[in-house]
């Protein structure tokens, strides 16, 4: 999804209630001038326990992040170089039970960025402001794919998984917009993003997974493949297009490296 600062564009929606641990990720692609004196939100959440707000702090080009109404990083500088110039992969994994850094994890393409020690108790946001700090203000400019959002704090292992491979049924998978073409929600049906400012959906696709040394499993079910299509040759020359598929017969492991 391609979201203009200047054209005010942005997106709201109810998402599920994750309790006090969840997960959250997305791909982004900043357009934004780093050094520029403004806050633009990819993410804002009314005020209160339920608050949940990624921002970049270009006074100070830094980032913010507040989990349950309760600020993780305030633009300290802690998550400086968590987003490239490019498609970056960002996952934030709570779980308040914890204690110390254990308790929030930040990811930075499906590996681990920063260890968190502030307490995130509460669910997500009442609504959830896509590219907007409230639907109002501090509109965010780039692209921004495949929101996720899971009950539960997931493993390291879950996280580096999920950066090339999204599983369509992911275990603890509440919500997921993939905002290649469509504001539905695929988890939940009814659960669709609201758009304003006539935002439109980008041609361009993440591209940062290196299929090196990945283990691919190919398991039988029915699948829609979005992206970008990628052709792959070991020994035999195998082509992945976008489209829908039933994988039927065995299933299999590919291993590529």
């Amino acid at each position: 999804l391609d979201l203009e600062r200047s054209s005010s564009q942005n997106g709201t929606v109810t998402p599920q209630n994750t309790g006090n641990s969840g997960t959250f990720m997305f791909w982004m692609d900043p357009e934004f001038d780093p050094t520029a004196a403004s806050t633009e939100f990819v993410f804002g959440g009314t005020p209160g326990a339920g608050r949940f707000l990624f921002y970049h702090n270009g006074f100070a080009d830094s980032y913010g992040l507040f989990i349950g109404g309760s600020s993780m990083t305030d633009g300290d500088g802690s998550l400086s170089g968590l987003v490239d110039s490019g498609w970056t992969h960002i996952t934030f994994a709570w779980d308040s039970a914890l204690s110390g850094d254990a308790r929030v994890k930040v990811y930075k393409n499906g590996a681990l960025f920063a260890s968190i020690s502030a307490d995130p108790a509460g669910n997500m946001p009442a609504t959830l402001y896509i590219g907007s700090n409230n639907g109002e203000s501090n509109f965010y400019d780039g692209l921004l794919s495949g929101i996720r959002i899971y009950d539960s704090q997931l493993s390291a292992a879950t996280i580096s998984d999920e950066y090339c491979l999204t599983v369509p049924s992911s275990a603890g998978l509440i919500d997921h917009w993939t905002l290649d073409d469509k504001y539905t929600n695929e988890v939940v049906g009814s659960n669709t993003i609201t758009p304003g400012g006539s935002p439109v959906f980008a041609t361009d696709v993440w591209t940062n997974c290196d299929v090196t040394n990945t283990t691919i499993v190919a398991e039988q079910g029915s699948y829609t493949l979005t992206g970008q299509d990628v052709g792959l040759s070991v020994s035999r020359t195998m082509i992945a297009e976008q489209g829908s598929y039933v994988l039927t017969g065995q299933d299999v492991t590919l291993t590529v490296g």
